[in-house]
């Protein structure tokens, strides 16, 4: 994941890993989809975009050894933004959002069929009403 990173930003430092998810096809065997972030240890003055930066990548089962690099994307907001996987039938959906100052989402749907073929980014959006509805007591 290092390289994948450092060819991007040579800055960043050690990624690490926000979250794990198995390929549900049959024919993926056991390999697993996988966000992690690096960030630069001095970042600039004027704060970067591209000093924090998110990664998409599968992995095998032994998550030693990346198969590919589905994305590599800057933050949209600076130390204040959260990756996690969504809830899609269509692909490997990765949704992004400030954490603070209730950003709509992010959306980014992948395809990572083991068949697949590059582009594997398929399709990005922001979709304001998909925001979660917080009821109070």
């Amino acid at each position: 994941m290092n390289e994948a990173f450092v060819k991007v930003n040579p800055r960043v430092g050690t990624p690490i890993v926000i979250e794990l998810r198995q390929n549900p096809e049959a024919d993926a065997g056991k390999e697993y989809a996988v966000i992690a972030t690096a960030v630069v240890s001095t970042p600039t003055s004027t704060h970067d975009l591209g000093d924090e930066l998110f990664g998409v990548f599968v992995a095998d089962s032994s998550l030693k050894h990346l198969r590919r690099t589905l994305d590599i994307f800057p933050t949209r907001r600076w130390m204040d933004y959260q990756v996690r996987f969504g809830e899609s039938s269509h692909g490997l959906e990765v949704v992004g959002s400030g954490a603070t100052y209730g950003d709509a989402p992010a959306r980014r749907l992948y395809n990572w069929s083991p068949s697949g073929q590059s582009p594997w980014l398929v399709r990005e959006y922001v979709a304001p009403e998909d925001t979660v509805l917080i009821e109070s007591y």
